[in-house]
Order: C-alpha cells, then structure tokens, then sequence
C-alpha cells in the first residue's frame, strides 16, 4: 500500500508507473526483464539510483484504458451489483486518471489525496506493477492477468514460488482468521507477536494460554481442498517482549513469535523455509515477494470496494504479491533495534506473519516477516538482522537452514 506522506507516495508511483527519460516502449520483454532482475538482485548498492522518470500523456490514456476495461470486466461478473459497480467504477478511473496527470505534470511533488492515490492503487493492481495472485490446488493462477516484467518472474520461477507457498499458512481460531505463519522448523510456525495476541493471552505472571482451538491451514487456497491443518498448542516458544498495537506502527517493538504445533495433522509437517543471514542481500530495489492470506479490510479505515475489487471479492487466501526492497534495516528513523525493512507489496490486514521471500535466491530465502502494511507502507523484520536465531539456538532449538549438498 502507499505511504502517508504524499511526496514519497508520488515518488513510489512515478517509479511504479513511469519509465526513465529517453527510454523507448513501455513493453517489458524478456531479455530486458533479465538484465533488470539480474540488477536488482545481486546489486550491492544501499540506496535506489536517482533516475529520472516521466509519465507521457500516451502512458496516462493506456494505463487509464486498462483499468476501465478491467473494471468492464469485473462488473459483468456481477450483474446483481452492476449498478454500485458501475458507479464505483467511474469514480476510480477519475482519480486514477486525475492521479496520474498530477505525476505527469507535477512529478514527485505532486500533492495526491486520498481519492486519487486509491485510484492509482488500482492501476498499480491491474497494470501488472505490483499485481496479487492466488493460489488454486498449490499452483499460481495467472489466468488473464497482465503481469509486466512479473511474466519473467513466474515463468523461470514458478515452481520455486509454489514450493515455498507450500510451507505458508494461515492462523485461525475457531475458524476465523487472524493471520499469516509459516513453516520454520519441526511443528514450527513463525508469525507476529500481534498474531499470537489474537489467539492466546498472557497472564501476570508472563505465560500464555490459547483462548480456543487454534490452527495453522497451510492450504487454504480458492476453491475447497484437502485441508493441511494442525493444531497449534500452548504459548509461544519465543516472542517479542513488548505487547503490539496492531493499529499502530512502532518499529521499537520486536513483532515476532514462534509457536509450536501438535506432530500430528494432516499429513507431515511441511518442510521449514531457510532464512536469509547475509545482512548484505537486504539491498533497496531488490526483488521480493510475499505470501500470504490479505483479509477482508476493516471497515471504515479502507475503500472496501476499490481493495475488494483489486482481490476479486476473495479473501483469506493465499496470495503471491511481488514487489521491491524500498529500505534498510536502521534506516527508518525509530528502528531502534536495526531490523525493520521496508517493500512495496500489495497487502491487508491477514498478510501479517506474511514470509517476505527473495526472488532470485537458487533456493527460497526469506529475507523478512512482515508485521505491518496498512497506509504507512509495507514493513517487515529482516531476519538476518533479527533475534530470533539467538532466542532460539539459547533454548536449544536449532534454527532452520539449507540442506546440505
């Protein structure tokens, strides 16, 4: 999602939207798309290159043409709501439209509202920028969607994708969701410490006790499947010291929790994901993506029809949401604990305990746990950067790594 503060939002999707000055078509082929992810994952530089970026009017009109034919579409799937559609409609091609002339004549100081950086959201969605898959059976579903320099992505690393979404699930109690985990050792999960206040309390005296039947889902895909459930049983294993205000972004807090899950379920536990150790790949513009289960919005603090359209109505499942590193850890002003890093992924509330994944890596690596990413942007723990090997390896708990060979 965007930032607050409206000259970073106008930089974010000049880079999104936009091309360098002097470049040719707008058009992503393979070879380019290459050179680009074969940069922007083994760079070693630590701030995004200053480039000039312009937004021509022959961009605006395609990308505003793409979003009203996208919308067509959407409304004739739902004759029943074609009216609310067809005004909800016009009024994001408006400000999408009006969003992008203000970048096209004003550049990164345009003055953007609310209005128009939602329209922009949906363009970003719809032109392929920073699209939201889902999941259908463990495999990706593409179907029509314009995918831009994703289409490389996918197609030299789709089998790498869904092994990992394998390994992410969602957390439930009592069949209701309250986040995202992931498989991060034997019977392991590794969520946010906001996730596990959702399912569990905590006492005076520190220790924990689940408030009902609590689960991890690790299928939980579009249409009904055999479902990869197991119980999540007693308090944490480690966890954040300080309690979490989920409406509320303070990066001085450790939003982590390892929790531990029954041996039994459906079927074997699915294999850990390796974290990231090198701080050095925590580069800005890397390419990452992330997996998780996007919620249905809260309403009132999101434009429900704009967000409910971009994820087709469907929430709660699992997602594929590609983007970049945006900054380092102990960049952000209150990190005070060096290990927040900021990307530009399409997210929800539900995506928190989302694995931040590296997409160039021979192997999956995750490079962060995301915990935040409502309209401050999207945050993550860098786990190279984090406590948590520490907390776990002093329990004696081994911390997942590669496999050997």
């Amino acid at each position: 999602m965007s930032t607050d503060d409206t000259g970073n939002a106008a930089e974010r999707y000049l880079r999104l939207l936009g091309r360098p000055a002097g470049s040719g078509g707008t058009a992503t082929k393979d070879a380019e798309a290459a050179r680009s992810f074969s940069v922007r994952t083994r760079g070693a530089d630590e701030r995004r290159p200053e480039t000039a970026v312009s937004l021509p009017q022959a961009a605006v009109s395609d990308k505003v043409a793409r979003l009203r034919d996208r919308l067509v579409r959407e409304e004739r799937q739902r004759p029943r709501d074609f009216e609310t559609m067809t005004l909800t409609a016009r009024a994001i091609v408006r400000e999408a439209e009006n969003g992008l002339q203000k970048l096209r004549l004003e550049g990164p100081e345009a003055d953007l509202t609310t209005s128009e950086r939602i329209g922009l959201e949906a363009i970003v969605e719809t032109d392929g920028s920073r699209p939201s898959l889902s999941f259908d059976g463990g495999q990706l579903v593409v179907g029509d969607a314009d995918l831009g320099e994703w289409n490389y992505v996918i197609a030299h690393h789709r089998e790498r994708i869904e092994s990992a979404a394998a390994s992410v699930g969602r957390i439930n109690l009592d069949g209701t969701q309250c986040g995202t985990g992931f498989s991060f050792g034997d019977g392991r999960v590794l969520t946010n410490r906001h996730v596990l206040q959702l399912i569990a309390e905590q006492n005076d005296d520190g220790r924990w006790r689940l408030r009902g039947n609590a689960t991890i889902d690790f299928g939980a895909g579009l249409r009904p499947e055999p479902a990869h459930i197991f119980k999540i049983v007693s308090g944490p294993i480690v966890a954040g010291d300080d309690r979490i205000d989920p409406l509320r972004i303070d990066f001085q807090k450790d939003d982590y929790a390892v929790l531990q899950c029954e041996a039994s379920g459906a079927g074997s536990f699915p294999s850990p994901l390796v974290p990231e150790t090198d701080p050095g790949h925590i580069i800005v513009s890397r390419a990452v993506y992330a997996i998780g289960f996007p919620g249905e919005p809260i309403r009132g603090r999101y434009p429900f029809e704009v967000l409910a359209r971009l994820f087709d109505y469907t929430f709660g499942v699992k997602r594929f949401s590609p983007g970049e590193i945006d900054t380092t850890p102990g960049t952000e002003g209150d990190d005070i604990h060096r290990t927040v890093m900021g990307y530009d992924s399409t997210t929800l509330p539900g995506s928190s305990g989302s694995a931040v994944i590296d997409v160039d890596a021979s192997k999956a690596r995750v490079i962060g746990l995301h915990f935040a990413g409502w309209d401050k942007g999207n945050y993550a723990h860098a786990l190279a950067a984090s406590h948590i090997r520490d907390e776990l390896e002093d329990r004696g708990i081994p911390y997942p790594t590669a496999p050997s060979g």
